[in-house]
C-alpha cells in the first residue's frame, strides 16, 4: 500500500466530513523501508467502507 505521507490527515478528513462526505477509517499496523512497525495507522476510505 502506498503512503500518502501526508502528517495531518485527521484535520483534512474532519473538515469533509463535516461538508458530508462519507469517509469511514481502518486503524492497521504498517512497516516503514527499514521494517519498522507503526502501530494505529489509519487507512481512510472515501465513500464506501474499507477493503481491509
Amino acid at each position: 500500500m502506498p503512503a500518502a505521507r501526508c502528517p495531518l490527515p485527521a484535520a483534512r478528513v474532519e473538515g469533509l466530513r463535516e461538508t458530508g462526505h462519507l469517509i469511514t477509517a481502518q486503524r492497521l499496523t504498517q512497516q516503514d523501508e527499514s521494517g519498522r512497525a507503526h502501530h494505529d495507522v489509519a487507512l481512510y476510505c472515501l465513500g464506501r467502507p474499507c477493503p481491509i
